[in-house]
C-alpha cells in the first residue's frame, strides 16, 4: 500500500470515528457519569470489540454477515436491544447514585464498564458491514491481503480511540463546569435518551 491510500484511509477512519454513533454517544454518556477512568476503560473493550470484527473480516464472516438477512437481523436485534438497556438503565440510575459512582469506582465497576464497551461495539452490525464493504477499497480486491485487513482494522481502532478518549477527556472536564441542578439531565436524561432512540433506529436498519 502506497502513502497516499494510507492517508486516504486515515482521512476515511477519522471522518468515520467522528460521526454521531453508539460509540461516541457510550462513551461521552460514561464519561460525565463516571468519569474518564470509567471512560478509558469503556473505550478500550469496545477497541477489544472491533478487533474482534477485524478477525471476522480476515477470515469472512462480515461477509457472511453482510450476504446473510438472519445473521444480520439477529446481530442487528442483539446490538438494539443492548443499547436500549443501556439508555434505561442510565435513565433509572438516581443522581445520589451517579455522585456515589463517580467517586468510588471499584475494579469490579471498572471490568463491568470494560466488558460493556466489548458488547457496545461486538454487536454493532454496522461495524462488520464497514469492514466488508468499506476495507476491499484500500485493499484492492474484494478478500484483500489478511496482513492488509489486519493492519487497517488495527490503524481503525487506534484512531477510534484516539477519537474517543479526546471526547471522554472533553465531556468529563466539561460536566464539572455544570450547575448540579443541570447534571441530571447531562449525566443521565440526554445520553440516556439518546442510546433508547439510537437502539430504535438500529432496529430499523436494513440489511
Amino acid at each position: 500500500m502506497d502513502t497516499q491510500t494510507l492517508l486516504l484511509f486515515l482521512l476515511a477512519t477519522l471522518a468515520i470515528n467522528l460521526s454521531p454513533g453508539p460509540s461516541v454517544l457510550y462513551v461521552t454518556s460514561v464519561s460525565v457519569s463516571y468519569g474518564l477512568r470509567a471512560a478509558i476503560a469503556s473505550i478500550l473493550g469496545m477497541s477489544v470489540g472491533i478487533f474482534v470484527h477485524v478477525i471476522a473480516a480476515v477470515v469472512g464472516i462480515s461477509a457472511l454477515i453482510s450476504t446473510s438477512a438472519t445473521a444480520f437481523i439477529v446481530l442487528k436485534y442483539i446490538g438494539a436491544a443492548y443499547l436500549i438497556f443501556l439508555g434505561l438503565r442510565l435513565l433509572r440510575t438516581s443522581p445520589s447514585a451517579d455522585q456515589q459512582e463517580l467517586y468510588k469506582l471499584s475494579t469490579h465497576s471498572i471490568r463491568k464498564l470494560f466488558w460493556r464497551g466489548v458488547l457496545v461495539d461486538l454487536f454493532n452490525p454496522k461495524i462488520a458491514l464497514f469492514f466488508f464493504a468499506f476495507l476491499p477499497q484500500f485493499t484492492g480486491s474484494s478478500n484483500g491481503s489478511y496482513i492488509q485487513v489486519l493492519g487497517l482494522g488495527c490503524i481503525f481502532i487506534f484512531t477510534g480511540g484516539a477519537v474517543n478518549g479526546c471526547i471522554a477527556w472533553a465531556a468529563a472536564n466539561g460536566v464539572n463546569k455544570v450547575k448540579p441542578k443541570a447534571r441530571g439531565w447531562i449525566v443521565r436524561w440526554i445520553p440516556g435518551s439518546v442510546l433508547v432512540g439510537m437502539g430504535i433506529r438500529l432496529s430499523l436498519i436494513e440489511p
